[in-house]
């Protein structure tokens, strides 16, 4: 899963304080640019399914966002931008982009479920796995991950194990299944 939008998504520059030297954010397309590249360069994209993203719809997102924290940073977006939350700046139009982020993580859930496909890597940006269900955290607008998660459920997965590998903790996902039995939710 890649979409060249995800690479528009504008998270603004880092300028935290006195202290911090101004510079590109830390999630920025470069990262995901470079894995793409280098899929491409050892013949792998080649080998892999092309699914097309959509957007995820508001139904979709409120399965764990609130309806004031989708409608805030909506607006925020449709403006110049915002503050999701917790460091989870943004520019113009990230809104739209997240949502195609979400609903790209949504649509590889059902290739997997209708058997399509056997697996999916999502390369996906705005990441997700730290915002709240009422407020963005750490560059993540929309938990696509609790998202997908709760898509594969609705789909008939009766366990699911989530294993975030990341410098931080995925509080957001943590949020959404904390005392939800049929998932494992490991972070590394």
């Amino acid at each position: 899963m890649f979409e060249e939008l995800y690479m528009w998504h504008d998270p603004g520059s880092v300028s935290f304080s006195k202290w911090t030297q101004p510079g590109e954010h830390w999630e920025n397309k470069d990262t995901k640019l470079r894995v793409h590249s280098l899929l491409g360069v050892a013949g792998l994209l080649d080998q892999l399914v092309r699914i097309k993203a959509r957007h995820a719809t508001r139904d979709e997102m409120m399965k764990f966002h609130t309806a004031a924290y989708i409608d805030m940073i909506k607006d925020m977006s449709d403006r110049n931008g915002g503050d999701g939350g917790d460091v989870c700046r943004f520019g113009k139009g990230s809104f739209e982009i997240a949502t195609l982020s979400a609903g790209g993580v949504l649509i590889a859930v059902e290739r997997i479920m209708s058997g399509i496909v056997d697996n999916s890597y999502c390369l996906v940006r705005p990441p997700g796995h730290h915002a709240e269900s009422n407020r963005g955290m750490g560059f993540c607008m929309i938990n696509n991950i609790v998202l997908g998660c709760k898509h594969a459920q609705s789909l008939g997965a009766k366990k699911v194990a989530i294993i975030d590998y990341d410098v931080h903790h995925g509080n957001g996902t943590e949020e959404a299944f904390r005392n939800d039995p049929s998932v494992l939710f490991v972070s590394v």
